[in-house]
């Protein structure tokens, strides 16, 4: 009391403006807000994480001793506004830099978000190269999954699938290539298997980027790309089977991705609607349910039967493929097929798939497949 008695007798004497009065009162005013309410919420969307809960001085009969620290925890997690405060942290953080202070995500131009890990960035810019040990060791794997299947009357397909930055790379920031596009890692694994073997493959970058203009082939805020961009790969896919492809109504609708999620912030908005499959028959997959990577698909009027490995990228394949095969059975194990699955192909499939995405190319397994197939 006596500073506030204090401080009217300066503001008698003249010693303060009224301006300062008022500017101190406002202040202090500010300092109240944020204790004018308390966030109840259990998770941060903004920051993909929990936040802390209260803990009290005194509880079952024992005393906190850490209820200093627990107290400022619980505070800096839940005061009025702090969200609001959040919201411009982070605009102005992926702003003005992009690449720094998120590990797993790069934020691009026009609200478009792409994946950093597994040296997605390298890839981008062309800088990964594949020695020619590297390529002849994982065409020779990829040989002697072809022989055996012949052998035993069996039909092999290799399926690469574009990272999404090498589809949309014009809404990357502050990284250029280094070579062309038609010098990634994809690029030279595919070429070297058409000139250097007759493996059935396939990499999707030129069906994709033909068709660009159709609508959005990937999500601007997944890592994954979208029902209509899967429909462009099996349209290619099926060209290289030979199969007739059949059509599909979609249906625009919006989508939330795992990126936005890994971003840790909602400032960055994505508003596009995307084009859905709408799925009527169930005797197909439900495409919603492909969640767990090993999944079965059947349709009582297909013919043949595949065996699918793959990333999570094949799961959007799933349902254009069912409108032609038996059965279709995926795992989740892009390059090793066990002899628990060499059994199950001989006895029960007619097709063997492998999709990859192509980041992933050059982590196949350095175990050459065809060490278990000499005879």
């Amino acid at each position: 009391m006596d500073f506030f008695k204090k401080f009217k007798k300066n503001i008698k004497q003249k010693q303060c403006s009224k301006i300062d009065a008022v500017m101190l009162f406002v202040f202090l005013g500010l300092l109240f807000i944020p204790m004018s309410n308390f966030s109840d919420a259990d998770k941060s969307l903004q920051e993909n994480r929990a936040l802390a809960n209260y803990k009290p001085l005194w509880q079952d009969g024992r005393f906190n001793r850490s209820y200093s620290l627990d107290f400022e925890k619980w505070f800096n997690d839940r005061f009025f506004g702090r969200k609001y405060l959040l919201d411009i942290y982070y605009k102005i953080k992926y702003t003005l830099a992009p690449l720094a202070g998120n590990r797993y995500v790069l934020v691009g131009k026009d609200g478009w978000l792409f994946y950093k890990m597994e040296r997605s960035l390298d890839n981008f810019a062309n800088r990964l190269i594949l020695s020619p040990q590297k390529m002849q060791q994982n065409l020779l794997y990829l040989k002697a999954i072809d022989a055996w299947c012949r052998k035993n009357g069996k039909e092999f397909y290799y399926v690469i699938v574009p990272d999404k930055n090498m589809i949309y790379g014009e809404y990357y920031r502050f990284i250029k290539k280094e070579h062309s596009s038609n010098y990634g890692v994809a690029h030279q694994f595919y070429n070297y298997i058409k000139e250097n073997s007759d493996i059935k493959a396939v990499y999707l970058y030129d069906a994709l980027m033909e068709n660009k203009d159709k609508g959005l082939l990937f999500y601007k805020q997944d890592t994954h790309w979208s029902h209509l961009g899967a429909y462009y790969g099996y349209k290619s896919l099926m060209k290289l089977m030979d199969i007739p492809t059949k059509s599909f109504e979609f249906e625009e609708k919006p989508f939330e991705g795992n990126l936005y999620r890994m971003l840790g912030s909602n400032t960055i908005q994505d508003n596009s609607l995307y084009k859905t499959l709408k799925i009527k028959d169930t005797s197909f997959c439900k495409f919603y349910e492909i969640n767990a990577m090993n999944n079965e698909c059947f349709n009582s009027n297909g013919t043949k039967n595949v065996f699918m490995l793959r990333d999570s990228c094949g799961g959007a394949l799933l349902y254009y493929l069912s409108g032609h095969f038996h059965k279709i059975y995926t795992e989740k194990n892009t390059h090793v097929l066990t002899p628990e699955d060499l059994e199950k192909i001989e006895s029960d499939y007619d097709i063997v798939i492998f999709e990859v995405v192509e980041r992933f190319i050059p982590m196949m397994l350095d175990e050459p497949f065809y060490k278990r197939f000499k005879e």
